[in-house]
């Protein structure tokens, strides 16, 4: 009887999927908060633990990225969980424990033919050159490019003492740690090797922890350039040991004997041959950047990426495979000659963010896979794998985790006397804060991770010479893990404990400058925004203002007053009893030619028909091919002008629809345009999403957890924010219009203006429409006042992120400032808003 054939991966994703959507009213079915990312990761496992195939695995390549795509996604989700609740837990140890898990439900199911389990276990059985060679150029390269060339100079006879000497004694004490205390019998070049490894500090981890903390520069340069050139050095050490382990099991033609002196020959070799490659390339690739320094081109700036990938890539694969040298120190003399030399050559921001991106995911995968391999030993399920790891192993690598820090320690203090005195120097807290702060991370795992499966590629399953590395692994990573959990989590409050990171007086006092200008920031921002739409702000909440924008706690009414526009009653058939400002609309229109266009607006054919058999003077401009282009060119204006309030927060991207809607509108009209219609986005803004898309999107912007059953509120509030949007991107792009034009907008030309260019008569008209729609809202004040709170509280933080990028604030006192005047309030406000929400009873032809 024939098997049935198997269905593809996309056909069972699609599947389940069209099942999901027959079976929701609400198409997908997403938890609030935290139940919405962890809900779609269980179905993904669901999805991937049931395709089965009748083929073999090897003709399935395509399974080999199941599980990194998996452990990005839970990485990404740990992350949203971590940053909000629990911000002094490393995301490292996340992303181990992660594959931890995996690993063992991996070993569990080994048996089973499902994507999950055997992607898993190709990536656990992965070669040995190719991790090293797929994960440490990039990591190594931009840990390099990000040091301090300036300190590097002054302290290198510091990191040197740190990095060589150091860490072959710390190697040395390891190695008699495992030989005499663990009771695994190794022999004495495994425990060496053993000792090499865990001698390689993680620079990754320490340099994100330092980082994050805002820890000091210069000691910053002390930790992040020892960890680097220890790395270098360790593997020097591995290299060698590992050599003549493998040398001692007997194994024909694997590894090498070496005696001392040609173990100093390789290590000299290996590390100053590779220093002296190394620098010759970091010279090559600046040649290569300066050729591709053309500045405002977009092409050259990626072109400069991928050279810095293609050059970092090749330098480690010549180093390591071509010459025998170590590809690890090549790659950092490249990354620091670049840093001196070519940094100014790289254009813009690409190459940042590139390899930010790059180095999260290149981090994650690999403290992830050794979570996989760490996961399949202490299962004791993994089918290769005989020996077990029983409680004992987890007490004596306990042990080890605790001698090997009073190692390090020892080591530091030891060398005290004499590191303080060259060099940067240093103090006793700053000594014991490099003490603790020596964690083993992405380096360790990767040469376990080596050492293993370079035995079991030339050894047979059940081989007990297999039994050896698997404790070692297993011991090693237990040490890891508990140094990131340990000292990664404790890292901060010792930092703070012993004071290195509190600001002195002086600098408090420059901190509580930028709260002057940040206030001053605040006040002009508001007055920009109420100036440009008088008639929406005309009922701001003073008290409201106060309560949600600490920053101007302490201005009284009458000055608060002063930021905003002065107001006079004026009559109009669409704004009776409303309120307009009587001084200076914005950077180019003034009040009068507002109240002159009004004018305009009513009395002008182009705008009305007045002549009864609804044809009008606009009908015959459409015609004119200049008005077609004005439109389009006047349609990118508003789309950058919404996307500047996108990115700078003063339309919310919490509020989905809201975003959603003024982008699509903008969409549409843009396509009207092009056919030839009129300016019209402000019906498309109303009736731009059915009610199907609309639920997909608020579902997924997570609007509808705050508005429960109260959809008429909701869609009220919403529109008022986005009409309070749309408003402030017509201003804009109607002053930049005016500008890019050389229009001349005083007075006595008014009329003309506005007659000659039709797009703008049509913006104008969109605007009315608008403001009608406000006039009609009984709770405008409200409205107004929470935008108005949303608007300033986005502006804080983006002076908070300006006043960094500046350099007038490290990263911890912008965030300290984003937290104090943004976090908390924002939260409040949304709050209040739910409330205000629920209190407002819809009209009862809307309902």
């Amino acid at each position: 009887m024939l098997e049935t054939k198997q269905r593809s991966l996309p056909f069972i994703i699609m599947k389940k999927l069209m099942m999901d959507l027959l079976a929701s009213s609400w198409m997908i079915r997403w938890r609030p908060r935290l139940g919405r990312p962890f809900d779609v990761g269980v179905w993904m496992y669901k999805v991937l633990t049931k395709i089965h195939r009748n083929i073999p695995i090897e003709e399935e390549v395509w399974i080999a990225l199941v599980w990194p795509a998996l452990m990005l996604f839970f990485g990404v989700c740990g992350y949203f969980f971590l940053s909000r609740y629990i911000p002094t837990f490393p995301t490292t140890a996340l992303m181990f424990l992660f594959g931890m898990a995996t690993g063992i439900i991996a070993s569990a199911t080994s048996m089973s033919n499902n994507a999950y389990t055997q992607s898993t276990l190709l990536w656990e059985d992965i070669n040995s050159e190719l991790l090293l060679m797929a994960f440490l150029p990039a990591l190594l390269f931009g840990d390099a490019f990000n040091l301090n060339v300036n300190l590097i100079r002054e302290s290198w006879l510091q990191c040197f003492i740190m990095a060589f000497p150091l860490v072959l004694i710390g190697t040395a004490l390891t190695a008699l740690v495992g030989f005499y205390i663990l009771p695994y019998d190794w022999n004495i070049w495994l425990a060496l090797t053993w000792g090499s490894i865990l001698a390689a500090t993680d620079p990754v981890a320490v340099a994100a922890l330092l980082k994050e903390l805002g820890a000091p520069p210069r000691l910053k340069m002390l930790i992040a350039g020892e960890s680097l050139l220890n790395d270098g050095s360790a593997i020097v050490f591995f290299t060698i040991f590992s050599q003549k382990w493998f040398s001692s099991l007997n194994i024909n033609g694997f590894g090498y004997d070496i005696d001392m002196a040609q173990g100093f020959a390789i290590f000299f070799r290996m590390s100053l041959g590779a220093i002296a490659i190394g620098i010759l390339m970091g010279l090559i690739l600046v040649l290569m950047l300066r050729r591709l320094s053309r500045r405002f081109s977009h092409t050259d700036s990626i072109a400069q990426v991928i050279a810095v990938l293609a050059v970092t890539y090749l330098n480690y694969y010549i180093n390591d495979s071509l010459v025998f040298m170590s590809g690890v120190m090549a790659v950092v003399a490249q990354g620091a000659v670049v840093k001196a030399l070519g940094e100014h050559f790289l254009l813009g921001h690409m190459f940042h963010s590139f390899w930010e991106v790059l180095e999260a995911v290149l981090n994650s995968l690999i403290f992830a896979l050794g979570g996989v391999i760490f996961g399949g030993v202490i299962s004791n399920q993994h089918p290769l794998r005989v020996t077990s790891f029983t409680g004992g192993d987890w007490g004596y690598a306990i042990l080890a985790y605790i001698l090997v820090n009073v190692i390090r320690f020892a080591l530091m203090f030891g060398a005290y006397p004499l590191i303080s005195r060259i060099g940067l120097k240093w103090s006793l807290q700053e000594a014991t804060f490099v003490s603790f702060g020596g964690l083993r991370g992405a380096i360790a795992i990767a040469l376990a991770v080596t050492l293993d499966s370079e035995l079991r590629r030339d050894t047979a399953p059940g081989d007990p010479r297999r039994d050896e590395t698997t404790k070692m692994f297993g011991i090693t990573g237990v040490i890891v893990l508990l140094s990131l959990v340990v000292n990664g989590t404790f890292a901060g409050p010792l930092l703070r404990w012993l004071r290195l990171v509190e600001p002195s007086e002086e600098r408090q006092q420059i901190i509580e400058g930028h709260a002057v200008l940040l206030k001053k920031h605040l006040t002009s921002t508001m007055s920009r925004v109420t100036e440009s739409n008088p008639g929406t702000f005309a009922d701001v909440q003073l008290n409201t203002l106060r309560e949600y924008v600490p920053i101007l706690q302490n201005l009284t009414d009458a000055e608060l007053l002063e930021y905003l526009p002065k107001t006079i009653e004026i009559s109009s058939p669409t704004h009776k009893g409303r309120r307009y400002s009587a001084i200076a609309r914005g950077f180019v229109t003034p009040s009068s030619h507002r109240n002159m266009l009004t004018s305009v607006i009513e009395n002008d054919p182009i705008l009305a028909d007045s002549s009864g058999d609804g044809h009008t003077i606009a009908d015959e401009i459409n015609e004119i091919p200049m008005l077609k282009e004005q439109r389009k060119v006047y349609i990118s204006l508003l789309r950058s002008a919404y996307r500047k309030q996108i990115e700078s927060g003063e339309v919310d991207i919490k509020r989905g629809r809201v975003a959603f809607k003024l982008l699509q509108s903008i969409d549409r009209a843009e396509n009207a345009v092009a056919q030839g219609e009129r300016l019209n986005d402000w019906e498309f803004l109303n009736t731009s999403s059915t009610s199907l898309i609309s639920s997909i999107i608020s579902k997924c912007c997570g609007d509808s957890h705050r508005y429960a059953s109260l959809s008429v509120s909701a869609n009220e509030t919403d529109k008022v924010y986005r009409t309070i949007a749309f408003l402030r991107a017509h201003e804009e792009a109607e002053s930049v219009y005016c500008e890019s034009m050389d229009l001349d907008l005083d007075s006595s030309s008014m009329v003309e203006v506005y007659k000659s260019n039709g797009v703008l008569k049509e913006s104008q008209l969109e605007c009315e429409k608008a403001r009608e729609f406000l006039a009609k809202i009984a709770n405008l004040g409200v409205f107004a006042t929470y935008a108005l709170c949303d608007i300033l509280l986005h502006s804080a933080a983006n002076y908070a992120l300006h006043l960094e990028k500046e350099g007038l604030m490290n990263e911890r006192e912008a965030e300290t400032m984003i937290g104090d005047v943004f976090t908390t309030q924002i939260l409040r406000l949304r709050k209040k808003e739910s409330i205000m929400c629920e209190q407002i009873e819809p009209d009862d032809d809307e309902a």
